[in-house]
């Protein structure tokens, strides 16, 4: 097929699209973590039975 060139597309649609799904990505999950009750972690916040504690336990 000679004498027939592909027309070059722009990008830019492509790259648009990719940041405003990523935004929207981005806002969803920070909507379901904050449902779920947030980031914040304290004393009170633990798998374990005897509770958080602030170092090392003691050496026997």
């Amino acid at each position: 097929m000679a004498g027939t060139a592909a027309k070059s597309k722009s990008n830019v649609p492509m790259y648009v699209a990719t940041i405003i799904g990523l935004a929207v990505y981005a806002v969803g999950t920070y909507a379901v973590v904050q449902t779920a009750g947030g980031t914040d972690v304290t004393s009170t916040d633990s798998n374990t039975p005897n509770g958080v504690t602030v170092g090392p336990p003691a050496f026997k």
